[in-house]
């Protein structure tokens, strides 16, 4: 639950195992499974949401992660060097971008989609990200952010009009902080000391993590940066129902 109540375990392969996403009708989760080590061949597996039937959609030899399942349930989006997109059964899979495409989250008209993209100087302990968005059919690509340092990790409001996403602007190195903007990127503004923000659609609260580790408690905040509190579970990029 959003309040970190009835909280159970479904994967417990050897490795990490992260990046979930919910189908739209909660009854698949799409992860990324990294049993070999982080970017040792990742794959996307897809199982069943009480964690039965898990099943490797892409089996190839790229890295990927970060899987997106689209509002209508007929794609996933995910990074595989650039942006791409592949029907839940693994077919179907060609690229959306030219440019390199991590993170990606759906509009929810499904007609949009954000993405953070490494710029050509990303390198260092505060990498240069930029946050964009992109039509579903890759047209209309469009920068959002242009601050140095890392910008990423989008999450759109269920009503369209806002997009959270994590920034290092203005922290010290090694510090992120959560923000919310317009599609636009107009009216930036800070809300929570934190990353990794997920929209919840309901009762209205972002969702992140603190510090980016598995023992990390999560915590909840309101899109006006109140309500600011602990939830009595760990964990780090979450993704609500």
């Amino acid at each position: 639950m959003a309040d970190g109540s009835q909280s159970h375990r479904l994967t417990s392969r050897q490795g990490p195992e992260l990046d979930p996403s919910w189908s739209p009708d909660g009854s698949r989760i799409v992860y990324r499974d990294s049993r070999r080590g982080l970017n040792a061949n990742d794959e996307l597996y897809v199982m069943d949401s009480d964690g039965l039937h898990q099943r490797n959609l892409t089996r190839s030899p790229e890295n990927e992660w970060s899987p997106s399942w689209s509002p209508d349930g007929r794609l996933i989006a995910f990074f595989s060097g650039r942006l791409y997109v592949v029907r839940p059964d693994g077919t179907g899979r060609h690229p959306v971008t030219k440019i390199e495409g991590e993170y990606p989250a759906w509009s929810p008209d499904g007609r949009r989609l954000a993405l953070m993209s490494a710029q050509e100087n990303a390198t260092g302990p505060n990498p240069n990200y930029d946050v964009f968005v992109v039509n579903r059919d890759g047209s209309g690509l469009r920068q959002l952010t242009d601050w140095s340092g890392e910008d990423g990790w989008p999450s759109w409001s269920p009503d369209g009009e806002w997009i959270a996403f994590t920034t290092t602007h203005n922290r010290p190195i090694g510090n992120r902080a959560i923000w919310v903007m317009r599609p636009d990127g107009s009216a930036k503004r800070r809300i929570a000391i934190g990353e990794f923000p997920d929209w919840s659609p309901h009762p209205g609260v972002i969702i992140f993590s603190t510090t980016g580790g598995a023992n990390d408690h999560l915590r909840v905040v309101r899109p006006d940066g109140t309500g600011l509190r602990k939830l009595p579970i760990h964990g780090w990029l979450a993704d609500l129902l």
